[in-house]
């Protein structure tokens, strides 16, 4: 609420774009949850964080900024590693955030959705059998 009090900006231009407010929430929770999982250094943290940025890519595809920004930090910690363990556990927690990020882009992909959506908006408008065709529809379908 504090953000559209701040800058009205965002509320006007929210009624022009519907995903833009939704993907600056995705975005912002994403990069508190790499904040939060560059501090922890935990399996369990950057799965999570995986998560968060799947979501992020699956509203805009901007989200791919994340995508390719946290395993470069994580390369970033992997070179200036002091010790073989902690290097080993950079690459572990890149692999379970590259995994969790992946699951979850190619599960909510928005075009998977619309492939279903449109089989079925085809399959519920009664298809003709073969060699019939149909006048042109009143809306252009």
């Amino acid at each position: 609420m504090a953000l559209f009090l701040l800058h009205p900006r965002l509320y006007a231009h929210s009624f022009f774009n519907c995903t833009d407010m939704p993907f600056a929430v995705a975005f912002i929770v994403a990069l508190y949850l790499a904040h939060r999982a560059f501090k922890r250094d935990t399996d369990a943290a950057f799965a999570l964080l995986g998560v968060g940025v799947g979501i992020a890519v699956n509203l805009r595809i901007m989200g791919v900024v994340l995508l390719a920004a946290i395993p470069a930090l994580r390369a970033l910690d992997f070179a200036l590693a002091p010790s073989w363990a902690k290097r080993k556990r950079a690459l572990l927690t890149t692999g379970a955030f590259a995994l969790t990020a992946t699951l979850i882009v190619y599960a909510l992909f928005p075009a998977r959705r619309g492939a279903a959506y449109r089989s079925r908006a085809s399959a519920s408008r009664g298809r003709l059998p073969a060699g019939k065709r149909r006048g042109p529809s009143r809306d252009g379908w």
